[in-house]
């Protein structure tokens, strides 16, 4: 089977297409677009409605992308700028109308996580190794054994 998942950060959205391989997977595509959601953060806290629009467009296209490229399964997450902002819940009603897939705001602690799977994965053979994901909106400090956590932490900027 082949999935895709689009993430949200504060800066840019990501896209990771893959084939679905029992309890792993294998890269199939990759795409990645500068959108800038948290420099649209106004006086209140709020998104602006140009920063979201921005971004829903590039979701809407790597979600499109996915299904044209044969992707059953196409999952959205957003990260701090979307937990940061008091009109978060306004951007992810956006992204549901536009893309018809159920978006969702993870926490710092799952962003630590996902982010540090993405960087172990990158050094094969890795048996230790660090990560410090500085972000738009917040940073995330992870430690770990192969793909395995042993600490983390996600402060907010």
């Amino acid at each position: 089977m082949k999935a895709a998942v689009i993430g949200i950060g504060s800066n840019s959205v990501r896209m990771l297409e893959a084939e679905i391989l029992g309890n792993g997977y294998r890269r199939l595509k990759r795409d990645r677009e500068g959108t800038r959601l948290f420099a649209g953060l106004d006086e209140q806290g709020n998104l602006t409605e140009s920063s979201m629009r921005k971004t829903a467009g590039a979701v809407q296209r790597m979600a499109e992308d996915a299904r044209r490229d044969g992707c059953e399964k196409v999952s959205v997450f957003a990260t701090s700028a979307s937990r940061d902002a008091r009109n978060g819940e306004v951007f992810l009603d956006m992204l549901r109308g536009e893309i018809g897939v159920e978006p969702r705001i993870i926490s710092g602690e799952e962003e630590a996580r996902l982010s540090f799977i993405g960087a172990a994965e990158a050094i094969p053979g890795c048996t230790r190794c660090g990560m410090i994901d500085i972000g738009g909106g917040s940073t995330e400090l992870v430690i770990g054994r192969g793909c395995r956590l042993v600490g983390r932490h996600a402060v907010a900027a």
